[in-house]
């Protein structure tokens, strides 16, 4: 008889490994017991909901969660949202959904957000109960999106990315782009067009002029484009300084050079005239 047959000798049974908190698999933004006759379900309708026993207020996907907290009840009960935090550990998105329903919150405001920069949760600020059911909503709808949502997605077509850059320009919109596409063909017949040609073109003026061959000329280096203010700088002073005085500029200055040397020679004959009474006397 081995071992494993003797009735002395029993087998140990492996403990069954059980989540505290249920996955939700579901597709429904789950909702703890403890939140029955919270008036904020009342404003969550674009998604369906149930109760269940779990650790955090609300549970949407597999790796969120969100407590729900006003700052009337956290000034009731300040160590209620500390308690909480502690017990919720394995989720990836923590939401600290606060509700602004007081006057001279500020104080509250800091300590909830040192809090949450504590316990590593994303405090949302409210100030209804339909704004704050309107973020779970959100976070319910978007559980299964990527990051492929935020990027910025360029288009293929040319002509479509043409558009794109051109109306990046302040003052210049889509039907110009178009109107000089039509008109020069190709891109580097835009760039290479002179004052007048771009001016002949309708709706466009001389101000979207300007800016187009500036930003069609301005070179990409910083150092080009302080060279380039230094010459035209040094440009202007020559050409200041070699433009002909007016007359009336001329006239000025000789006017002041003669009162001068009358003062001077005024000075001088006083002096003078002091002396000879000197003498005389």
């Amino acid at each position: 008889m081995t071992n494993n047959e003797s009735p002395y000798f029993k087998k140990k049974e492996q403990p069954i490994l059980v989540d505290k908190t249920p996955r939700n698999q579901i597709g429904k933004l789950l909702v703890n017991k403890a939140q029955k006759g919270n008036r904020l379900l009342n404003y969550i309708k674009n998604v369906d909901w149930m109760f269940e026993s779990i650790a955090p207020d609300y549970v949407f996907g597999n790796d969120g969660c969100a407590l729900f907290l006003s700052c009337r009840f956290h000034m009731l009960h300040e160590s209620y949202i500390y308690n909480r935090m502690k017990q919720i550990r394995s989720f990836k998105v923590k939401i600290l959904l606060v509700l602004i329903d007081m006057d001279h919150n500020e104080h509250i405001i800091k300590e909830l957000s040192k809090l949450s920069m504590v316990a590593d949760f994303t405090m949302i600020l409210t100030w209804s109960l339909s704004e704050a059911g309107r973020y779970l909503e959100t976070y319910k709808l978007l559980e299964s999106k990527g990051t492929e949502l935020l990027k910025h997605k360029p288009k293929d077509d040319y002509r479509s990315q043409v558009l794109e850059s051109l109306t990046s320009l302040r003052g210049v919109n889509k039907t110009d782009v178009q109107v000089m596409i039509e008109s020069f063909d190709t891109v580097k017949g835009l760039i290479n067009a002179s004052m007048e040609e771009l001016t002949m073109c309708p709706g466009i003026g001389e101000k979207k002029v300007k800016r187009l061959l500036h930003a069609f000329n301005q070179p990409f280096r910083q150092s080009n484009i302080r060279k380039q203010s230094k010459i035209n700088f040094s440009e202007n002073k020559q050409s200041e300084s070699t433009k002909e005085e007016p007359p009336c500029q001329g006239r000025k200055e000789e006017g002041r050079t003669q009162r001068r040397r009358r003062r001077r020679y005024g000075i001088w004959t006083l002096r003078l005239n002091f002396h000879v009474l000197i003498k005389t006397l």
